[in-house]
């Protein structure tokens, strides 16, 4: 009898890791963007806009240990055009968070990423900004709410904020600093109105081909719980 409750223990078990199992980074990535590095501090200006923040200690988190885990938890009372979480600083000076030349002969950034099902945006944003005032270079994901999931940002898919059609191409533009979001929604009215959601430190990874076009991919593990 004994055995026969160990062995259904340990099935449940078993199953119960299957459940809350998310996917895994790309072969060979490589961390890029550390929330807790030595650069976060007053020179690196985290902020929140429409919501609060949360930078897990010591890396560790839901993803797992040295994975690293920022928390975003949207408080706006109307919709918003977009929740906004990061270091962003126009033009150059201090507040850089990542060594932009690292991105030479990638094929683009990861994170791994849980949006809340209690969302009303089903998408995530990088915008990188450079050392021109008022210019980024942004991408856009929709991914699944209430799973969590690999997102790759191709680098060639990246788009200035004030020329569409240039891509980025030039690392030595960016100045270092970065803003994650859910995607600006303005028209015809601020549309997005609330946003729950973990993402983990950024790294960079090489695939075996070019870029594919279009606003990137994500990768979709097993279904887990409402952050809470």
């Amino acid at each position: 009898m004994k055995t026969s409750i160990i062995a259904v223990t340990t099935f449940i078990f078993a199953g119960l890791l299957a459940v809350f199992a998310g996917p895994d980074l790309s072969t060979g990535a490589v961390k890029w963007c550390d929330w807790t590095s030595g650069n976060v501090g007053v020179s690196t200006n985290f902020y929140a806009n429409s919501g609060t923040f949360a930078v897990a200690a010591g890396g560790d988190g839901s993803f797992g240990k040295g994975v690293g885990e920022v928390t975003f938890t949207s408080n706006n009372t109307a919709p918003v055009a977009e929740h906004q979480f990061g270091n962003f600083v126009w033009g150059t000076g201090n507040g850089a968070l990542f060594d932009v030349s690292a991105l030479a002969g990638k094929t683009g950034i990861e994170l791994l990423v849980n949006v809340d099902p209690s969302s009303t945006s089903d998408k995530i944003c990088v915008k990188l900004a450079t050392t021109t005032p008022n210019e980024s270079y942004a991408q856009t994901v929709t991914v699944e709410r209430g799973s969590t999931q690999c997102v790759q940002f191709p680098l060639a898919n990246f788009k200035s904020s004030t020329n569409p059609e240039s891509t980025l191409t030039d690392f030595s533009n960016l100045n270092g600093t970065i803003q994650i979001t859910d995607g600006w929604n303005d028209y015809p009215q601020p549309a997005q109105a609330r946003w729950k959601c973990k993402f983990s430190n950024i790294y960079t990874y090489v695939s075996g081909g070019a870029a594919t076009s279009g606003t990137g991919t994500s990768s979709t593990g097993t279904t887990t719980p409402p952050i809470h």
